[in-house]
């Protein structure tokens, strides 16, 4: 399979293609698809701010600064996701594929860019709500890949597939639930002055 096959079997094909991916592995596709939609998003992103705000930049904003910064933060994030996804389905199901996850995952951020692209073009005609929609609809599609690459590479069913997607930002959730409680109960009991 080629990177044309794969990038097009994305968009029409999804299942099979994650399928494909999570046997073969190509990792390296993979991640220079990943950094390279990043880097497209991050500079359409920028472009998109500079029309908005009429080209003004803050005092020392240095954008590639940031944006390299951002690269090594979301590409660390990547293999993190990968390997809790991973972890909890080898505890919970019983079996693992770190390196297919971590391709497919790698993969299915590439419908990204074109969310991103739409927000550009619509930033140029001035119909930014327009943009944002076509940019939350990309977002979706990218978290439906990420789970379908979840359940291919994984073998799970949908459901499980959904469960060990959502399963570590609910307990993110829940132990920022528990420590505001916390501290709001700590707070509470100081002595007023």
């Amino acid at each position: 399979m080629t990177i044309l096959d794969v990038l097009y079997g994305l968009i029409f094909a999804p299942q099979g293609t994650m399928r494909e991916l999570s046997r073969t592995r190509p990792l390296l596709a993979a991640f220079v698809v990943f950094v390279g939609v990043y880097f497209a998003n991050y500079l359409l992103r920028e472009a998109s701010r500079s029309i908005n705000q009429g080209g003004l930049d803050l005092p020392g904003y240095s954008p590639w600064l940031w944006g390299t910064m951002e690269a090594v933060v979301v590409v660390v994030l990547w293999f993190v996701a990968a390997g809790v996804f991973s972890l909890l389905a080898e505890v919970i199901y019983g079996y693992g594929n770190a390196k297919g996850l971590l391709t497919c995952l790698g993969f299915a951020v590439f419908p990204g860019i074109i969310g991103t692209a739409l927000y550009y073009m619509a930033a140029l005609a001035d119909l930014n709500s327009l943009g944002a929609v076509f940019y939350m609809l990309s977002v979706f599609w990218v978290m439906g890949l990420q789970v379908l690459a979840v359940r291919e590479a994984l073998t799970l069913t949908t459901g499980q597939a959904v469960l060990i997607y959502l399963l570590p930002a609910a307990s993110a959730l829940l132990m920022f639930l528990l420590l505001l409680i916390i501290g709001g109960l700590a707070l509470s009991s100081l002595p007023l002055l």
